[in-house]
Order: C-alpha cells, then structure tokens, then sequence
C-alpha cells in the first residue's frame, strides 16, 4: 500500500491570566525565524490588545525559542520574559498524537 505525502501542520497557541491568546497554524518546523514572525506578527499584538500593560512572556526551552534573532528581537522590545530554564520538555508527549490515531482506520 502506497501512503500518500501529508503536510506538517503545525499549531502555535498561546493563554494568558485572562483566558486564550492567540493561535496561528504554520506549515513546517518551527525555526527561530518562524518563531520571531509568530512574535511579531500574532503574539505581540495580541498581547497589546488584550493587556495594556503588564505581560511577561514565558516560554519552554525549544531551541527555536533561544536563537539570537529571538532575543535581540525580544531585547529591543524591553520584554520581560522568564528566562530560568523550566521543567517543561521542548515536546510534550502528552500533546502529540499516538501511532496513527489521526488517520484514516485503514492505515
């Protein structure tokens, strides 16, 4: 049986003390360039939106997250962010689909 290429979807959502942020859906990996237009493009204003003042970005240690494009972008947004290493893994096996639960009952 011949499986047929499937693109990589990806979902990127974010909460907040007030509820959900924001989500954006991307293809591919999730490099440091992606996650700096994610930052700049969905999460910063959805964040200005939401809260006047006061926000604190908190993030797992996915190493997109750490690149130097990153944090001179977060650095030159006086940004406050979390910086001690959390216990979260960079990949949540709780989070990912198991086997092939998402596809068809045939595979």
């Amino acid at each position: 049986m011949e499986m047929e290429s499937r693109e990589k979807l990806n979902i990127f959502g974010t909460i907040s003390m007030s509820g959900k942020l924001c989500m954006h859906i991307f293809e591919g990996n999730l490099t440091g360039g992606v996650y700096k237009g994610i930052l700049q493009n969905v999460l910063v204003p959805a964040a200005r939106a939401l809260h006047s003042h006061g926000r604190i970005l908190q993030k797992d240690n996915l190493s997109a997250h750490n690149t130097k494009d990153v944090y001179d972008y977060l650095e030159s947004r006086d940004a406050r962010v979390i910086e001690e290493e959390l216990p979260w893994p960079s990949y949540s096996l709780d989070l990912k689909p198991h086997g092939k639960s998402l596809g068809s009952p045939e595979e």
